[in-house]
């Protein structure tokens, strides 16, 4: 009887010394599942600033090409005006080149002309009774 005593009093020492590991183990595996849930929690929320994150990279991503495509057209549209503005400077300057040309150039070569013509009458003139001289000369000479 006294070993059964001293028996179960080992088996209640050991069953004592289980509970409080299992007590421990309880504690243990509470403040895991603790920590679990909160990892989680923040996983989760990661997870919700990733998806946010993406939305405004995608959301981004389209600014960027919309942008690109109005620089795009706006640079095509400059070009276009460029051109334009070159052809009516051209057309511009022509059109003083050829006013500068009525207003001083036309009268200014017109007077040119009339005093050239003048002086070719005048040298015709002067010339004209020695051209006869000369024609009597050679008449004279290549008959003898």
């Amino acid at each position: 009887m006294g070993k059964a005593h001293a028996w179960a009093g080992e088996h209640v020492k050991q069953v004592e010394k289980l509970k409080g590991e299992l007590e421990a183990q309880k504690r243990n595996k509470e403040a895991l599942e603790a920590r679990g849930s909160e990892a989680q929690n923040k996983i989760d929320a990661l997870n919700m600033k990733l998806e946010n994150l993406q939305k405004i990279n995608d959301e981004q991503k389209i600014r960027i090409h919309k942008t690109e495509h109005s620089l795009q057209v706006a640079e095509e549209e400059m070009m276009k005006a460029n051109f334009e503005v070159n052809s009516k400077i051209k057309d511009l300057m022509e059109l003083v080149v050829a006013e500068h040309w009525n207003k001083h150039g036309k009268p200014a070569m017109d007077i040119v002309v009339k005093k050239a013509l003048e002086k070719k009458a005048q040298a015709h003139k002067w010339a004209e009774p020695h051209i006869e001289t000369v024609k009597m000369y050679m008449l004279n000479h290549m008959s003898n």
